[in-house]
């Protein structure tokens, strides 16, 4: 697999519209995600590549791709349906 050390600089990138219904997954958020899924979601739904085109820069198959991308929504879901405390 390709290093993903050129992708860091996109890692805070805004991930809205990621999960309906949820507030938008921020930094914090996004620091739960391995370096993998925060490459594919970038790549994917930041920039909008298709699968084929993302195994191809990662050294992925498409199947892994929509894998990674799938565990790593699942993952963004997880955190954003945690309870929050509410405010003073």
């Amino acid at each position: 697999m390709r290093s993903f050390a050129n992708l860091r600089h996109h890692r805070h990138a805004s991930a809205a519209g990621l999960v309906k219904g949820s507030a938008t997954p921020g930094p914090r958020h996004l620091a739960v995600l391995t370096e993998e899924q925060r490459a594919v979601l970038e790549l994917r739904v930041v920039r909008g590549l298709s699968a084929e085109q993302v195994a191809q820069a990662l050294d992925l198959t498409p199947a892994a791709v929509r894998l990674v991308q799938h565990q790593a929504l699942e993952a963004l879901r997880a955190v954003l349906r945690r309870p929050r405390p509410l405010p003073p």
